[in-house]
């Protein structure tokens, strides 16, 4: 017997900040721009190389093209497709993200939300009375101020409704009028999971390649590209397999 009210298998959450294009700064102090994206107690050469791979040496850093920083943070959650789990199945999973600028001319954030279901459009029966995911987030700029917003994924309380699309993908990015300090993310998903009568394991399969084919294995407009989510989370494991991470923040020049 299914149970037509879990359909949720797992979320993931990202935040990013995005500096202005003064990689390399002019007149190019490197030790400004590893402290402006964090790397004020790294290596030169592994920053170097980092942004431009095998090709920066021998060369002036002024002379080096452009980059524009982007500091992010991901977090991830899988419940599999098949879980007789029902204690883990009640309360919600809240991540905490944040990231921090170093530099005053960082205006643009970007925060993006995926819930995943499994779902046919046969089953039918109540659910969630509110969002499958919250992200209240929470911006500081660097006068001290502060500026909040909520983003949600959607609201479902009929399995039937959502067909048979495997994601809810949402995001925003706005450009503020002050450079900003700090973003801070929490991001609240029901800890729920599909529970199917007939599921095998060629299910996995199909979910994965959907997945992927209909882009939910990255992020809708996010500033650095396809994340390439199947990388992190097996979308095949049909029973028995849960997640729940928040990687460290990360540095991307692009």
């Amino acid at each position: 017997m299914a149970n037509v009210q879990f359909f949720i298998t797992g979320a993931t959450c990202v935040t990013q900040l995005k500096t202005g294009s003064g990689i390399p700064l002019i007149p190019g102090y490197v030790s400004k721009d590893m402290k402006s994206v964090g790397f004020s107690n790294g290596n030169m050469s592994t920053y170097l190389e980092k942004l431009y791979p095998g090709a920066w040496k021998n060369k002036r850093y002024s002379t080096l093209p452009k980059k524009t920083g982007v500091l992010s943070q991901l977090a991830y959650t899988w419940n599999s497709l098949y879980n007789w789990d029902y204690s883990s199945s009640i309360n919600p999973i809240k991540f905490n993200l944040s990231v921090t600028c170093n530099v005053d001319d960082c205006f643009e954030y970007y925060v993006g939300s995926n819930v995943y279901y499994l779902c046919r459009p046969s089953h039918r029966g109540g659910g969630y009375s509110g969002p499958t995911g919250i992200c209240n987030i929470k911006i500081t700029y660097t006068d001290g101020t502060t500026y909040q917003k909520t983003l949600n994924n959607r609201t479902e309380h009929r399995t039937d409704l959502l067909q048979n699309t495997p994601s809810d993908m949402v995001h925003v990015t706005e450009r503020l009028p002050k450079p900003i300090r700090k973003i801070e993310v929490i991001a609240t998903y029901n800890n729920s999971t599909a529970q199917w009568h007939d599921v095998g394991d060629d299910r996995g399969t199909w979910y994965k390649n959907t997945v992927i084919n209909m882009g939910a294995n990255t992020f809708n407009g996010n500033f650095v590209g396809n994340y390439h989510l199947e990388n992190k989370i097996d979308f095949t494991k049909v029973r028995g397999y849960s997640v729940r991470k928040i990687e460290q923040p990360i540095f991307n020049a692009v």
